[in-house]
């Protein structure tokens, strides 16, 4: 069934990062600590970071047309089945040990039936595991911030001390 959660966990994983998973697989066929790897780790981290105006640039339209567009690539990869050897990123849930609460994409494939399920054969490195964790903490500073706003407390804004003026604690 599809949710505004699975809808919403979507449009944090664009279209244009699905065109990094050759990328992975490039890194998940070579092993850890080849030149494949790092590289791979390096274009992946950087292009991540960047999807936003990416996709804004590579598309010429506002970042709600690419939600738009976003949402029926979403459906699309729902009612039909993913190719063998392939897969997207979905998730709604704590699969990995993630923090309840939150949508954190994992990734998942497609029998074409509307459902999906997790992929559980992704290899899981030290350098994959900070950049999880790091983005996990991440999402929970943002939940923190606009807590208010959905009634699950006083929001907080934590921000990082090298974004802090001088003398803030």
């Amino acid at each position: 069934m599809i949710t505004d959660a699975v809808l919403s966990d979507w449009l944090l994983c664009c279209a244009e990062v699905l065109k990094l998973l050759a990328l992975l697989r490039l890194i998940q066929a070579d092993g850890p600590n080849s030149k494949s790897d790092c590289y791979g780790v390096v274009c992946l981290t950087y292009y991540l970071k960047a999807r936003g105006g990416v996709l804004i640039k590579k598309w010429g339209r506002s970042s709600a047309a690419s939600t738009a567009v976003s949402i029926v690539d979403a459906i699309k990869t729902l009612i039909t089945p993913t190719p063998e050897g392939d897969w997207f990123f979905f998730w709604n849930g704590n699969p990995y040990g993630i923090a309840e609460d939150i949508v954190f994409s994992m990734p998942c494939r497609s029998k074409g039936d509307d459902d999906y399920e997790l992929v559980k054969d992704v290899i899981i490195d030290d350098y994959l595991r900070q950049r999880i964790s790091k983005t996990e903490a991440e999402l929970l500073a943002e939940k923190r911030r606009v807590a208010h706003l959905t009634g699950e407390g006083i929001g907080f804004c934590d921000l990082p001390e090298d974004t802090m003026l001088p003398g803030e604690m």
